[in-house]
This record gives C-alpha cells, structure tokens and sequence, in this order.
C-alpha cells in the first residue's frame, strides 16, 4: 500500500494493492455507574452534558487500550489490534513519550 499524502486535486493516484479481507466482531459492553437525583438533573444547568463529558474520558483509555490495542479477547474483553493474527505491522520507535499520557488516567 502507498503511503498517504498530500496532493493536488487533479493529480491522478496509483492505486494501492492493500489487501482486505472479512473481520468478524462480536458486540461487547464496557459500562460503568453513575448515581444522580432527577432534583439534579432537572434543576442543575449543563450537569447532562457534565456527566457525559465526564463517562467519554472515563470510557476513552480503556477502550483504547482494550478493543483497539491490547484487549486479549477473552470474553468480556473484546481483542485488540495487537492480539488479532495477520495483520501487518510494522516499528514506530518507542512508545516512552506517550506513557504519560496513557497512563494518567
């Protein structure tokens, strides 16, 4: 496969010669729990989109890090890209400047 990159609009551009093929995934559940009064919710301004907020950073590393990098597959954790036979890889250097980052949650 060519690597991307930027253009012109009326350039013409090789095709790649990616290989796909079929992936079947299984729905899985990643939950957690939050307890609120309707006095809070109905009476408390932008406290909806606070907790939503609040859930998409509290789900956003462990769905990373388990469904799209590392998850093993054993059931209830889906299989991440790493543990998913035939697919190409490839190095990228060390991941040490974004340890911090995935770890700070």
């Amino acid at each position: 496969m060519s690597p991307p990159s930027h253009a012109r609009r009326e350039r013409r551009y090789r095709p790649s010669d990616a290989t796909l093929g079929r992936v079947t995934f299984t729905a899985k559940a990643l939950a957690s729990n939050v307890e609120a009064s309707w006095e809070l919710l109905e009476d408390a301004p932008g406290v909806e989109a606070l907790l939503m907020a609040a859930f998409a950073a509290t789900f956003a590393l462990p769905l990373d890090l388990s469904a799209l990098l590392y998850g093993s597959g054993t059931d209830p954790e889906p299989r991440g890209v790493k543990n998913t036979s035939g697919i190409s890889t490839g190095s990228m250097g060390s991941m040490e400047p974004l340890r911090p980052a995935m770890t700070r949650w």
